[in-house]
């Protein structure tokens, strides 16, 4: 199955936007987000569902007067999953304090939405979880 990527670049566009409506249209029903690595202060390690997952991001997105959550790149891995590196910078709010990152989200997709998200600190970390396909030139 290749990588809709035009599917998931609309699902981190609406994240971005806060278009919290939306999540149906991206979320299945049973969907689970794992911080394998580098989770939120004050996160649990795992969310269930779209609702509880939609009020963490409200929650973390509302300590920030600007974000963007940009993805880079997408592989698929040989199992079918999605690795996508993701770059992110906020400003915090009141603060001003700057934040800029880079990590990796490995997406398992079902039913045409996404249905499981493992969240890394490295593209490194997430390849020893989720093996990319080889492709030439790589």
């Amino acid at each position: 199955m290749p990588v809709d990527e035009d599917f998931l670049r609309d699902a981190y566009r609406a994240l971005d936007r806060g278009e919290w409506h939306r999540s149906a249209e991206f979320m299945h029903p049973r969907i689970s987000w794992h911080f394998v690595e580098g989770a939120a202060p004050d996160a649990p390690d795992t969310l269930h569902g779209p609702d509880e997952i939609v009020d963490f991001w409200r929650t973390f997105f509302d300590a920030w007067d600007e974000w963007e959550m940009t993805p880079q790149r997408f592989v698929e891995s040989v199992d079918g999953r999605i690795m996508v590196s993701v770059h992110f910078t906020a400003r915090g709010s009141g603060s001003g304090v700057p934040l800029e990152l880079e990590f990796c989200q490995v997406i398992t997709v079902v039913d045409a939405r996404i249905y499981r998200v493992d969240q890394y600190l490295s593209r490194e970390s997430a390849e020893q979880d989720c093996v990319p396909i080889e492709s030439p030139g790589r």
